[in-house]
């Protein structure tokens, strides 16, 4: 095939800069043991891809089989074509397989890393690059990746003179907003609070953000309270789960080493506390009865991180702002009696087990 040809042709070309590279690796390794003929066909009519293969390291790549892409494709069949016809778009999934000035291994001992990836992400800030989660599990040692909804295992590692090439039994793609991820994941109870309390738009907008969101069982345990709210009120217990613009995205491997007891400011302008049952995190918001624990750590969006936790964080209700409902008064419907009643409605949900969205998470 003359395509092909010229493919090869462009590599070998590069590929002499530098017999070792990770661009003559892959090449090597391409139809072999791991099947990397489609990564090398795609990178190979990516702008600049090959010379940052081909470059100074260290870098990390991970290395979709053939396989993974052909699920992938599968799965969106007109995803191909699109690549392939949006240049900026093919540069920016394969960028986020690239973790530019590190050559990882995995420690010996279980682990959490956050790897900065070579693709951009405006929703994290100037300058900024996607995240990626990293995941080892030791005994034996086992390599996964995350990212967004999505996982990946490590399935063999090459070595090369400018980094390693870790081999993934999935393409890796780029995290989405918080409101797409919330859909995504059937997250059904946060998407329609978001939307009654008109605050899609401005969780999508955030930048390089932490939200802390409550299963589906967390919202119903106390749907008959919320539903007493006006729209400002829920808008306020709502950011009361974002926190502070100054925290930025606050992952796992950081809780930990956090103090107990440290109070975490949020966008509601009240706090809530971070405590620790041994090594085990929790949170306690200012009326909850009752610890609030962490379900799901380290959920990529495209503007941060998300977390999901068992159950609602009550504010103080009586700081809340108020609206003015369609009678022309001040509406506050008793923020006190409001207060007391999310926080013995909340006090109920850990009868519950919580099962059928946590399942489409990885722990």
């Amino acid at each position: 095939m003359k395509f092909a040809a010229l493919v090869a042709t462009a590599f070998a070309a590069l590929s002499a800069v530098n017999a070792q590279s990770i661009l003559e690796t892959l090449i090597a390794n391409d139809n072999s043991q791991y099947n990397l003929t489609t990564l090398l066909t795609v990178a190979g009519v990516a702008k600049g891809v090959p010379e940052i293969l081909n470059g100074t390291g260290p870098l990390t790549v991970f290395a979709p089989t053939n396989a993974a892409f052909a699920t992938l494709f599968a799965a969106q069949p007109t995803l191909q074509a699109t690549l392939l016809a949006n240049n900026d778009l093919l540069v920016s999934v394969l960028q986020y397989h690239v973790v530019p000035g590190l050559a990882f291994t995995p420690p010996s001992t279980a682990a959490t890393v956050i790897a900065k990836t070579a693709a951009p992400a405006p929703g994290l800030g100037s300058g900024a690059t996607q995240n990626l989660v990293v995941k080892v599990t030791a005994n034996p040692t086992a390599v996964s990746l995350s990212f967004g909804l999505g996982t990946a295992k490590v399935i063999g590692s090459i070595t090369a003179s400018n980094g390693i090439i870790h081999v993934v039994d999935t393409v890796l793609l780029a995290p989405q907003k918080i409101s797409e991820t919330a859909v995504a994941a059937n997250l059904t109870e946060i998407v329609g609070a978001l939307k009654a309390a008109n605050l899609v738009s401005t969780v999508d907008s955030l930048v390089n953000t932490t939200v802390f969101v409550p299963t589906n069982a967390a919202f119903q345990a106390i749907k008959s309270v919320t539903a007493t709210l006006t729209t400002a009120q829920l808008a306020g217990v709502l950011t009361y789960h974002v926190l502070a613009t100054s925290f930025g995205s606050v992952f796992s491997p950081t809780v930990v080493t956090l103090a107990n007891n440290t109070a975490l400011d949020t966008l509601a302008k009240q706090t809530f506390t971070l405590g620790f049952n041994g090594s085990t995190p929790y949170l306690r918001g200012i009326g909850n009865t009752a610890n609030v624990g962490l379900v799901t750590t380290d959920i990529l969006v495209s503007n941060g991180v998300l977390h999901l936790i068992d159950a609602v964080l009550i504010p103080d209700v009586a700081k809340l702002p108020t609206q003015t409902s369609g009678n022309g008064t001040n509406s506050t419907a008793t923020p006190t009696k409001t207060a007391g009643a999310m926080a013995n409605s909340v006090s109920s949900v850990f009868a519950l087990v919580i099962i059928a969205v946590c399942t489409i998470f990885m722990f």
